[in-house]
């Protein structure tokens, strides 16, 4: 059995506003990466920056307004992880629900999984913030 997570928020924000914030390359880079490479198409890969560090995002899979699947290296570890970014409404809000797993339950896994769960809830905030307030926290 692998490790997994999942963290979720509304945001007061549309289904369409929420989904096109992750998916389009000008959107995300104001409150997670600093520099994507493109837009988020199912069977592409783009590539995430934040300074010097890097990945590859493998994107698997895209349903408009409803879900974002994709594969790529976890931190510290030598493996793929799958996320899951699910988006459902909450009246005029929207519920983002973001899941990873796929770490080995060894001592680098664990310690990449933990940092990962911090790092999504890390997004859930910024992303909640910019969306709602147009502050950017990663300053």
């Amino acid at each position: 059995m692998s490790i997994e997570f999942k963290h979720a928020v509304i945001i007061n924000c549309s289904l369409q506003t929420a989904y096109q914030s992750i998916v389009l390359a000008e959107n995300i880079v104001r409150f997670f990466p600093t520099e994507a490479s493109g837009n988020m198409e199912a069977g592409k890969v783009i590539e995430w920056k934040w300074g010097t560090q890097k990945c590859d995002v493998k994107v698997s899979e895209l349903e408009v307004n409803k879900c974002i699947k994709f594969d790529w290296q976890a931190h510290k570890v030598e493996y793929d992880t799958s996320t899951v970014i699910e988006l459902e409404k909450k009246d005029s809000k929207t519920k983002v629900i973001v899941k990873e797993s796929g770490w080995l339950q060894d001592e680098e896994g664990i310690t990449s999984a933990i940092e990962h769960s911090a790092g999504w809830m890390h997004f859930l905030l910024c992303m909640k913030t910019w969306l709602e307030h147009g502050i950017d926290l990663r300053v």
